[in-house]
């Protein structure tokens, strides 16, 4: 998915919604008992729709550059535009329309709204990066995004300015 997101250069919110969306449906729909092999397509099926559902919410513009065929193509589903159309229409069903539910990424945007300056333009940006570090490790997703973009910029200022967090603090 990271991939994908990367070569269609979508909108940076887009993978942190991708896993929301993915933990969400599986949060309220099981998959039955397949093989191994079935498994793993199923979970590229619901990985490909979630990023085509993400990236259309967040730019408009996508839907010219990213087309549920060539979505389908790139999962390696030989459907195509049906099985997508398909799997969207139940995500979204499961989601209950809720699409716009906050990210961590919206959270790290949210807190430093109002960081001016050189420093804090480096904290914001790392600060993303750690966050977005934080969907490739499970067991981040119990906690809340706003929790993991808190952790995310403090991490971030520690690592930047480790002598400004000391003096800050005495």
């Amino acid at each position: 998915m990271d991939k994908f997101t990367q070569e269609y250069d979508l909108a940076a919110g887009t993978l942190h919604r991708v896993v929301s969306y993915i933990d969400r449906f599986l949060s309220v729909r099981t998959l039955a008992s397949y093989t191994d092999d079935d498994v793993d397509d199923v979970l590229r099926l619901l990985g490909a729709t979630a990023v085509f559902i993400a990236a259309k919410y967040e730019s408009r513009s996508t839907t010219e550059k990213l087309k549920a065929t060539e979505v389908a193509r790139y999962g390696g589903f030989t459907d195509g535009k049906e099985l997508i159309t398909r799997v969207e229409f139940l995500m979204i069903e499961a989601l209950e329309c809720r699409l716009g539910v906050p990210t961590a990424e919206t959270f790290v945007d949210h807190f430093t709204r109002y960081s001016q300056g050189e420093k804090e333009l480096e904290v914001k940006w790392l600060a993303h990066d750690i966050a977005d570090e934080s969907l490739r490790n499970y067991g981040c997703l119990r906690y809340l995004p706003s929790l993991v973009a808190v952790t995310s910029i403090f991490s971030a200022r520690c690592v930047l300015y480790p002598t400004d967090q000391l003096h800050s603090t005495a």
